[in-house]
């Protein structure tokens, strides 16, 4: 008797509903080939309902299909739309060589020159941070 298996496209579409590995299913994808970029989130759409992600986004249904095969052309604000409606988001981060890291981060000089320091939980938060010269 042939072993039943199941459909992977039907499999990976359920999955891809999950927005942490969604995130990380266009994140594998477009660090293969950013031209990926559009198939990637074109899986992930379909897997919320092309039809809902259309009418999330304000275009037709079959604009959203064309937009993003491998021929399409989405614009960047189509692009955060359909992440927005798919409960994901677009980040840009530095690309900085392991050997850097935080380290190269922390011996700068702040502007003016002078030796100060951040006095709160990091940098880049939004506390109230203070500056204060030692």
């Amino acid at each position: 008797m042939p072993k039943r298996t199941g459909d992977y496209d039907s499999w990976m579409l359920g999955e891809l509903t999950d927005p942490r590995l969604a995130a990380s299913y266009i994140n594998a994808a477009m660090s293969e080939d950013p031209s990926l970029l559009k198939v990637a989130l074109g899986n992930v759409a379909k897997a919320h309902s092309m039809k809902k992600i259309a009418k999330e986004v304000g275009v037709a249904r079959e604009s959203l299909y064309t937009s993003l095969s491998e021929c399409g052309n989405p614009t960047l604000s189509n692009l955060i739309a359909i992440l927005k409606a798919v409960g994901l988001a677009m980040e840009v981060v530095a690309r900085v060589p392991e050997t850097q890291n935080n380290a190269s981060i922390s011996k700068r000089q702040p502007p003016g020159g002078s030796r100060r320091k951040w006095r709160g939980s990091s940098i880049g938060s939004t506390e109230d941070r203070r500056l204060t010269r030692y």
